[in-house]
């Protein structure tokens, strides 16, 4: 793909979107919805892999349904797929991993399992945000699930993550650089975009910690060495690019991701 960035259909207005979306009060209210399912799972602290399902209506109230309705109905069923570590104990605040998936799914892969228990952290993805899904629908379910999360366990708020792969990677690094007041961290996998405009947040941005991991037979791998060259240029310090030998356009094995996550707990 050479040395030209790539850039998705949808990226020339993407940011525009993401700024306006979080200043919605209707997200807001998803913390009052999630307070009541957190009765539930309060006392059972519910762990393993299991799916979170909750109607649009309890999300959003009518008003604000109305900004979200070309690509959400009043009565759609909004999931996430989330794992929590068998030995998750509330005094021992985790950490959210906040997966944005370039497929259907948003479940965490098999082998990461052990990896996530490790660093104690809870994954959560949402279903149906993959690629050629809305731009709003992919940020904004993403936002949510971090807040899901962090209404639902004992989380430290310092270690939220965002993360996704190929158009999910390119989707993290637009979220994370317009919420870094949420997302501490990012992991770009075998995909990334740099900013359209600067981060209306740049102090928090550069405080934040960002890992560029791809392979050397990614298609993508040039241009995600010249996003991370970007970022470095801009004055980011806090960056992390793991070039992984032979390794395609595909996810990481468990050690090298493992590799990305202890450098966002700066280890």
């Amino acid at each position: 793909m050479g040395n030209k960035p790539v850039v998705e259909p949808w990226q020339s207005d993407c940011m525009t979107y993401v700024k306006r979306i979080w200043r919605y009060p209707s997200l807001c209210l998803l913390c009052l919805v999630i307070q009541s399912h957190n009765r539930v799972y309060a006392e059972e602290f519910r762990t393993g892999s299991f799916s979170i399902e909750l109607p649009a209506h309890e999300v959003f109230d009518d008003a604000e349904a109305q900004k979200f309705d070309h690509f959400l109905s009043r009565d759609k069923l909004i999931t996430w797929e989330v794992h929590v570590p068998e030995n998750y104990q509330p005094e021992r605040a985790a950490g959210v991993l906040t997966y944005i998936s370039p497929t259907r799914s948003g479940v965490i892969p098999q082998d990461w399992k052990p990896l996530i228990s490790e660093r104690n952290l809870i994954w959560v993805g949402a279903n149906r945000t993959g690629n050629g899904q809305p731009i709003e629908k992919r940020s904004t379910y993403a936002v949510l699930g971090a807040e899901l999360i962090s209404e639902m366990y004992m989380v430290d708020r310092e270690r939220i993550y965002v993360t996704g792969f190929s158009g999910g990677g390119r989707m993290a690094s637009m979220v994370v650089l317009e919420f870094p007041e949420l997302f501490k961290g990012a992991i770009f996998i075998c995909g990334v975009n740099f900013w359209i405009e600067k981060p209306r947040q740049m102090e928090l941005t550069k405080r934040n910690r960002y890992v560029f991991l791809t392979g050397t037979n990614d298609f993508n791998y040039q241009d995600t060495r010249n996003v991370y060259s970007r970022f470095r240029k801009a004055g980011i310090p806090n960056i992390k690019f793991l070039g992984i030998t032979g390794m395609g356009h595909r996810l990481p094995t468990a050690r090298r991701y493992g590799q990305a996550i202890a450098y966002l707990d700066a280890e």
